[in-house]
């Protein structure tokens, strides 16, 4: 079950990011925080009287999924502004440095984009398979938690947390574009998206998160590591657990065919998902306890 410390430690760093980010924002001329957080407030606010009514009625089976949906929601919004704020640095754009790297492993994301670029099913394969990240990451938050395994679904929140911590601080110093801007390939429209307002924030001119709601590419790739990580929390399914690691890979995979990264982004997201993943198992309690028991048995 998952233990009010761990809604409380949430609570109290929604309760200080959330306001920090704000001044953040107001500091660094980037308008539109509030919107993000208030977009789908009907939602949420169903979900939190549900989650309300469990806990009031002694229903922690109807209250859990809830209460861990709002959080996660809050915590997603919370994370997304994070490469915004790290892409004002100077540190100097990594987007040919990136594609060398890609180029001296013969894993060049334009070669790829240009083959699947050429059988339109196999483009909307791949962009469908890219986009489902965002079903996998639910699952993963709600499938544990009312299937009474909400460790799993616990430390993929932690988890997650700790990986955008990560993710945005090599992004600071290692900021990039996209494979678009030095591979020859046209970008989508989400991607030239991604290219102006990027070029904003590194001008220092004010953005709108109305108009920069595609967000913003980051080494390693971030896609890979909820992919990664979701598949890790689901993976005590055993009728769950080959469907969704052959869903993670195809997801991985469709981050360079769709464009969106650079291989090194893909390798550097997966390493990460898995320490993290790991860093997490070790550090569970209850497995901590487990350990102990079996070494004084």
């Amino acid at each position: 079950m998952i233990t009010k410390r761990f809604y409380l430690t949430m609570s109290l760093c929604l309760a200080v990011a959330i306001p920090a980010e704000f001044i953040l924002c107001r500091l660094l001329h980037i308008d539109g925080c509030l919107n993000r957080f208030t977009a789908g407030w009907y939602g949420m606010l169903l979900f939190a009287v549900i989650a309300a009514y469990g806990q009031w009625s002694s229903l922690p089976r109807l209250a859990a999924p809830f209460k861990i949906t709002v959080l996660s929601i809050l915590l997603w919004n919370a994370l997304g502004l994070m490469p915004l704020f790290a892409a004002r640095a100077a540190f100097p754009l990594a987007d040919k440095p990136l594609a060398a790297i890609d180029a001296s492993f013969g894993l060049t994301t334009g070669r790829f984009v240009h083959l699947i670029r050429q059988v339109h099913a196999l483009d909307m394969v791949s962009g469908t398979v890219y986009d489902a990240t965002l079903w996998l990451v639910a699952a993963a938050v709600l499938l544990p938690t009312i299937f009474k395994r909400e460790a799993a679904a616990q430390r993929f929140v932690v988890s997650i947390a700790a990986c955008a911590v990560v993710t945005t601080i090599l992004f600071c110093f290692l900021p990039a574009i996209g494979p678009w801007t030095v591979q020859g390939y046209a970008p989508s429209v989400p991607q030239a998206g991604v290219t102006e307002t990027f070029q904003q924030l590194r001008a220092g001119l004010p953005v709108s998160l109305d108009t920069a709601s595609v967000g913003i590419v980051s080494f390693p790739s971030f896609h890979c590591v909820l992919a990664i990580l979701s598949a890790h929390a689901l993976s005590s399914f055993r009728w769950l657990r080959w469907p969704v690691w052959i869903l993670a890979t195809l997801i991985c995979a469709s981050t360079i065919t769709t464009g969106w990264h650079y291989g090194i982004d893909v390798v550097g997201g997966v390493m990460l998902a898995f320490a993290v993943a790991q860093a997490a198992k070790r550090t569970d309690p209850a497995q901590t306890c487990s350990r102990v028991r079996s070494i004084y048995a």
